[in-house]
This record gives structure tokens, C-alpha cells and sequence, in this order.
């Protein structure tokens, strides 16, 4: 009963496939051949080497016999946590893409993937329903943050809001194009250009090649420095009240 069980699992492959044009699998990375059951890599590969060299012979004594059933139980246990962490993938569908995950964009999916440690404390169905929960909260948060951006922005109306997000979420799209633009034309010809234009930013900050470091301007247009001053033109300190520090100044004891 046990071989049939095995044999439809191995040949029945339930698990969703991944589309032709995504790539090499989960599966392919993951070395698993659901021929054989088995990874190219196992977890805990070396445990056999425990015993490797390990015989049972006539001459052993007691306590050797005995030391030697302990590494074979110690092996037994080693081998019951690489099956059942075996089962847990085949069982979860590891080694294929996740249908839920499909439509989901690289935030979520990030959202996601944060979440996959408390998989093994539930059910299949119970962590799907907590990464629906999941998902559908950070998306109910986004909206709400676009609301309040757009009613910052002066939009009354929900169409007025509508229209903001939708030309937002343009502006963002072509920023994201433009950046990958820019990264895949970064070649050495791409830095090189990059480095004479900041050069080129640089002299023309300066006035005629002059001291780079410029007059830092209030919003009246007037220099900085100049705040330092008072309304009449005076440093702020000569308003100071300073009778009697000049006799403490001059006086021959302290």
C-alpha cells in the first residue's frame, strides 16, 4: 500500500508547472528528482558519514556493541528530520512558483516571503489565508495613504483623487524606465560621460572659475552673513549689557 502511494506521488506530479518562458523551475535549481524521491543535494548530506567506516565485528566488546547501536540510532533520527523536511516541501509545493503570488507586485512578494518562517506552524491552508490577510491589509493601507496624499495635494472629490493616484503611479512608471535606461547605458563610455558632466556642473557653479564654495543666500536674497547682523547693522553682541564685566576684567584679584 505504502510502495502505490509512493508511486502515484513520484508519477501523479500534482504540483503546478512554471510556464516555458520563466526560466529555469524551483525545481531544476533545487537538483530533485521526483524519479527517485530524492535531491541531488540532501539536507544534512554528510550523515552518512558518521558511520561510513563503521562494522560490527565478532571481537567487539559490550560497550563497543552497544556505542555502536547509539550511532545508529542517532543516524535513524538524523534521516527521520531529512525525510520530514522532504515531505515538507513536496507536500507545500516548494519547488513550484506559488499561483497566489502571481499577481502580486515585488513589495507583496517581499511581504510575503517575510512570512515563510511561520509556514511550518500551519496548515497549508491556514498560511494562505494568513498571507490573503496579509496582503489585503497592506494594500487597504496604501489606499489610504494615496488618499491622504491626494487630499494633501487639494483634491476634494474622489475623481479629483483618482485622477492624482492614477497620474502619480504614471510619473512613477516612467521615472522606473528612465533609471533602468540610464543603468543600462552606465558603460564605461555611459561613467565617462557621468564624470564631465559633474565637471562640467561644477565650473559652472563657480563665477568665472572663482572660489567654489558659494555665498549661501537667505530667502530674501541676501547673503547669510549678513543675518549675523542687527537691524541697524550692528553685531548683535554690542547689545549686551556688559556693566560691571569690565571692572571684574581690571580688578588685580580675582
Amino acid at each position: 500500500m505504502s510502495a502505490e502511494f509512493h508511486a502515484d506521488r513520484s508519477i501523479g506530479e500534482k504540483k503546478p508547472r512554471a510556464s516555458g518562458d520563466e526560466g529555469v523551475s524551483m525545481k531544476e535549481l533545487s537538483g530533485y528528482n521526483s524519479k527517485r524521491q530524492e535531491f541531488e543535494i540532501e539536507y544534512d548530506n554528510d550523515a552518512e558519514q558518521l558511520l561510513a567506516d563503521m562494522e560490527f565485528k565478532e571481537t567487539d566488546t559490550d560497550a563497543e556493541r552497544e556505542l555502536k547501536l547509539r550511532v545508529l540510532h542517532i543516524y535513524s533520527k538524523r534521516l527521520d528530520e531529512r525525510k520530514r523536511r522532504k515531505d515538507f516541501i513536496l507536500e507545500r509545493n516548494l519547488l513550484y512558483p506559488d499561483p497566489f503570488e502571481k499577481d502580486l507586485t515585488s513589495e507583496e512578494k517581499e511581504l510575503c516571503n517575510r512570512y515563510r518562517v511561520f509556514m511550518r506552524f500551519h496548515s497549508k491552508e491556514e498560511h494562505d489565508e494568513l498571507l490573503r490577510s496579509i496582503v489585503e491589509e497592506q494594500r487597504i493601507l496604501k489606499r489610504i495613504q494615496d488618499l491622504q496624499e491626494a487630499r494633501a495635494a487639494g483634491c476634494r472629490t474622489s475623481a479629483e483623487a483618482e485622477r492624482y493616484i492614477e497620474q502619480k503611479m504614471k510619473r512613477e512608471i516612467e521615472e522606473n524606465a528612465r533609471r533602468v535606461k540610464e543603468s543600462s547605458q552606465a558603460g564605461p563610455s555611459g561613467k565617462y560621460l557621468q564624470r564631465m558632466n559633474h565637471h562640467k556642473g561644477e565650473q559652472d557653479s563657480s563665477p568665472r572659475g572663482g572660489n567654489n564654495s558659494p555665498s549661501v543666500l537667505d530667502p530674501g536674497g541676501k547673503d547669510s552673513s549678513s543675518n549675523t547682523r542687527g537691524l541697524n547693522g550692528s553685531d548683535p553682541l554690542d547689545n549686551w549689557d556688559v556693566t560691571g564685566f569690565s571692572e571684574l576684567i581690571c580688578s588685580p584679584k580675582l
